[in-house]
């Protein structure tokens, strides 16, 4: 009958506490696990290794194959490029993003209707005026962005007269995890 802890063959004495044999044989079993373990990782690293210069190798022929083009090199380097979603709202009028509190805690706490969507906002802009053949600083409409988060926006003359978003995206309608304007009566 196996004893608890390993096969028939495993060295336990018969009151139930491990030998040093026992110990052994784990910490054995453990030291080739390890050597396994480094041996592949090894191995992995090398492999890792020779993609890193094979990557550098073909971005360096690619370099060389636009500086034969006439392109400086720089000139195609990735860019940080910051549009913070509340931009497009910069045009809703003071009288509209101003909430009815002390002016001047206000302005001191920057507590004001920002708006939010604006990215999808603009970009409906610009497909509304296209679809319509008119420019984008003629186009006036009410528009919606529904889903997980919504929102609504007017646009007068493709900028922004309000939305339905305040100092934060939880104010206005509801959404899948905003309760959006709550009364509490």
């Amino acid at each position: 009958m196996p004893s608890p802890g390993g096969p028939a063959s495993s060295p336990l004495p018969s009151n139930g506490e491990h030998s040093i044999a026992y110990y052994k044989l784990q910490y054995e079993q453990l030291e080739a696990e390890l050597a396994d373990f480094q041996a592949s990782s090894r191995e992995l690293e090398a492999e890792l290794e020779k993609d890193v210069e094979a990557s550098e190798k073909r971005e360096r022929q690619l370099q060389e194959k636009l500086e034969g083009l006439g392109y400086e090199v720089e000139e195609w380097k990735a860019k940080n490029i910051a549009y913070f979603d509340t931009s497009f709202h910069a045009t809703i009028p003071k009288a509209i993003s101003s909430y009815p509190i002390d002016p001047a805690t206000a302005s001191k706490n920057g507590l004001r209707k920002y708006g939010f969507h604006g990215l999808s906002y603009a970009f409906l802009t610009r497909s509304v005026a296209d679809f319509l053949g008119k420019p984008q600083n003629e186009t006036s409409i009410i528009a919606l962005h529904l889903g997980s988060g919504s929102s609504a926006c007017a646009i007068q003359n493709g900028k922004s007269l309000d939305n339905s978003m305040g100092l934060t995206p939880l104010d206005g309608l509801p959404g899948a995890t905003r309760s959006g304007s709550v009364d509490p009566r």
